[in-house]
């Protein structure tokens, strides 16, 4: 019985790691290319932690919305695509989820 409801929690991350993989896919597409300027922060300076996150509630993106270049922040330290962000407004921190099985706390 615990081997079926682990595989069951697995298939259900799974999906959602789909579904969150091909919305980020569509929001890449409308936020273009990278542009001069853009600051750089190491996710192995800043540290990286594991998290488990169950959250199915997709996000509404805004394409119309500019980030001035002096306010945009590249974040750079997974060795795969992201696939989920979650923002901590209250402590300021941006937690992110990769295909490379790691997430990290920025």
């Amino acid at each position: 019985v615990v081997q079926t409801r682990q595989q069951a929690y697995r298939d259900k991350l799974a999906q959602q790691q789909a579904a969150a993989a091909a919305a980020a896919a569509a929001s890449t597409n409308q936020q273009g290319s990278t542009k001069n300027g853009e600051n750089t922060a190491n996710g192995e300076e800043n540290g990286a932690h594991t998290i488990a996150n169950n959250h199915t509630d997709m996000m509404e993106v805004d394409g119309d919305v500019e980030i001035p270049p002096n306010k945009a922040v590249v974040l750079r330290g997974h060795e795969s695509e992201v696939f989920i962000c979650a923002w901590n407004p209250v402590s300021d921190l941006l937690a992110s989820g990769s295909g490379d099985s790691t997430a990290r706390i920025w």
